[in-house]
């Protein structure tokens, strides 16, 4: 295991994001990609609290439930909510202050997506406005603009990046 801190990334569908991955592969920190959720399960379960610099998950990733975290009763609205129903329900844990997951709470996450911002802001803007909870840990951020340029998006991950 590398004295790197790590990024955990959840993407089912890396080969769609190489620009992003070039950024995260040329970074300070080892990157660890996992592309289902039994992956990133079994990535979290081997890292300390300490070694792990921030999260990146995906909203949209093809999984009906939170199954492979031990949560199969948390649904995903057929994959469309994935990376929201994992911020909330398994590293967010927002039903508890106890279990194992609290560790997780303050950790930095960038919800990464392809979805569009006013649709983020309008799909999830309870969800963004309870996040506040744990202060400024969560960022919202879509993969491209309204144009389709994707530069915008990479400053703003490289800004996430040096703000860990």
């Amino acid at each position: 295991m590398s004295s790197k801190r790590v990024i955990i990334w959840l993407e089912d569908m890396p080969q769609n994001n190489e620009q992003v991955k070039e950024i995260l592969s040329n970074c300070e920190y080892e990157l660890i990609l996992c592309t289902n959720l039994k992956d990133f399960k079994a990535q979290i379960t081997m890292q300390s609290l300490n070694s792990v610099a921030g999260f990146i998950l995906d909203i949209l990733i093809t999984e009906k439930n939170l199954a492979d975290l031990g949560m199969p009763m948390v649904l995903t609205t057929n994959g469309n909510d994935t990376g929201v129903a994992v911020l909330r329900n398994y590293l967010r844990d927002v039903e508890s202050d106890l279990p194992v997951r609290v560790s997780w709470k303050q950790c930095p996450v960038l919800m990464l997506t392809s979805l569009n911002e006013m649709y983020i802001n309008s799909r999830y803007s309870s969800i963004i406005e309870s996040e506040k909870n744990y202060g400024d840990h969560t960022t919202w951020l879509t993969k491209t603009d309204e144009e389709g340029s994707k530069e915008e998006s990479i400053k703003k991950i490289k800004t996430w990046i040096r703000s860990l």
